[in-house]
């Protein structure tokens, strides 16, 4: 008998929680039939190692393990708690590995960051270039611990000495801004070394001022803005704290475009070589300044509420040319996410377009089935690269997601090899819990189709199609919610949404 797939709010080893009582599940596998937990015990501890009890349940009779509630100690900011689980079953016990959950930054006074704003005056009818920001810090011999927490009006990514932060995607998520925002806690402790560091990040437009539904943008607002907060604990029991405030230096680079649903534009020629890194020279950098308003208070920050958006299956295609003489990449499978590309011997300068859409029609790739007399937007679900010279450039977007099956490929006439052209499905991260399959093949599509269109709308929010629509949809989600729960453990989706749902 073991005991296995421990979570805390519906997540494996969370950091960043707000929840007074955080909910425990585990779950239980045997290679007897029908066993059933009689009693569990859940220790808490303050240690890994398991020596300073916080909190003992002592043993509950009940078969229950999901959603049973802390009861211990009131937990304070940036706490970490260890805990397992001691289980009785058919006369049998059985007792779990260590686990452990952090808490978030629960008191506004825990912020010491500013929100801080890298755009001047913008045309805010027009798309915008993705702001880069860099700053410069310090790190002691003595490093114990260290975890940033993150947030931005739109999206952001970031970059400690030029390593990936997280694998997470479109983040902060899409929240109600008037009433809430979500902000991102990470582990950096390993990325970090003693002496000089450099927190990079990029911001895109995202939900905040992307086009998200119609032909709507700048539904929030028009321009992005970035808080940020590191905290360093070292041996000695000190703490110092690195901030977003006027010493982050900030320009353009090479993302020109980076709209949910337009697509992305990037010029690999303006992008710098090695910001990312310590030693660049940001000398001609601007200064940002901080931002103010309605949306800046610390007092809308709420730690992420679901599971994270990730990249998920990968697909390789083959390649045609249509009716019109189009080269047409087909993966295979309709779904929403982005093309990671290996693009060989272009010219500097050189522009390869990629269009994504769904269908061929008369035997030619066709978006007409995306569009109808509101949805006449000149630019939609469109990758342009602007190559920089080299034998070999790689790109994937940033900040875009597309609905598609097809690729329409312009301004690339290179031989293309397999892994050349990867198609990424990318959602929330959400454990597959259900399935169905029966002697009937045009059964078991229908439930595979069903379960691809849950994949593909599930970005964060609900939508009702990933490709004219980036902004959730109640009716559709309604009539397909309970659908979605026999396939997926959607618990923490609906719940973050409805929040937001309650708020608007």
């Amino acid at each position: 008998m073991r005991i296995y797939d421990l979570k805390t709010e519906y997540r494996r080893e969370p950091i960043g929680l707000d929840a007074a009582n955080p909910r425990f599940s585990w779950k239980l596998e045997s290679d007897k039939k029908n066993v059933v937990q009689s009693s569990y015990q859940i220790l808490a501890y303050a240690d890994e190692g398991g020596k300073s009890v916080l909190w003992d349940s002592g043993v509950v009779g009940s078969d229950k393990s999901q959603h049973v509630r802390w009861e211990g100690p009131e937990l304070n900011s940036a706490k970490r708690v260890y805990w397992k689980v001691r289980i009785t079953a058919d006369g049998e016990s059985a007792e779990s590995e260590m686990t452990y959950f952090e808490m978030g930054l629960l008191r506004e006074e825990d912020w010491h960051a500013k929100w801080i704003e890298p755009e001047g005056e913008i045309d805010f009818q027009a798309f915008q270039p993705a702001p880069y920001l860099r700053k410069t810090f310090r790190v002691r011999e003595g490093l114990r611990s260290a975890r940033i927490y993150q947030t931005a009006h739109g999206l952001y990514d970031f970059w400690i000495n030029g390593k990936q932060g997280t694998e997470e995607k479109f983040k902060p998520g899409f929240t109600s801004y008037s009433g809430r925002i979500q902000y991102q806690a990470y582990d950096i402790t390993e990325l970090l070394l003693p002496g000089e560091n450099v927190w990079s990040v990029i911001l895109g437009d995202g939900w905040w001022r992307g086009t998200i539904g119609g032909m709507s943008r700048n539904n929030w607002g028009y321009k992005l803005h970035f808080l940020g907060q590191i905290i360093l604990a070292y041996e000695d029991g000190s703490r110092e704290y690195v901030c977003s405030d006027e010493s982050f230096k900030a320009v353009t680079g090479g993302i020109l475009v980076c709209d949910m649903k337009a697509g992305e534009t990037f010029c690999a020629e303006k992008e710098p070589e090695g910001w990312k890194k310590a030693g660049f020279n940001d000398h001609e950098w601007k200064s940002v300044h901080v931002a103010k308003g309605q949306f800046c208070q610390n007092e809308l920050l709420v730690p992420s509420r679901s599971v994270p958006v990730v990249e998920k299956e990968r697909f390789s295609c083959k390649t045609f040319r249509d009716a019109e003489g189009s080269l047409i990449l087909d993966f295979g499978q309709n779904i929403a996410g982005y093309v990671k590309m290996r693009l060989r011997n272009c010219k500097r300068g050189q522009e390869v377009v990629l269009v994504h859409g769904e269908d061929i029609k008369d035997g030619a790739f066709s978006v007409e089935n995306l569009f109808a007399e509101m949805f006449t937007e000149e630019r939609f679900q469109q990758v342009r690269y602007v190559a920089e010279g080299e034998a070999e450039e790689i790109y994937c977007p940033t900040f875009s997601v597309f609905g598609f099956r097809y690729v329409k490929v312009a301004g690339y006439e290179e031989e293309i090899k397999p892994g050349d052209f990867v198609a990424v499905a990318v959602y929330s991260d959400l454990e597959e819990t259900g399935d169905f399959s029966c002697s009937n093949p045009l059964v078991n599509q229908l439930v595979k189709n069903s379960r691809w269109s849950q994949k593909g709308n599930y970005l964060d929010v609900p939508t009702d199609c990933p490709t004219r629509e980036r902004s959730p949809w109640t009716g559709d989600s309604q009539v397909y919610c309970r659908t979605a729960a026999d396939f997926m453990n959607v618990y923490p989706f609906f719940e973050k949404w409805m929040q937001d749902f309650n708020l608007d």
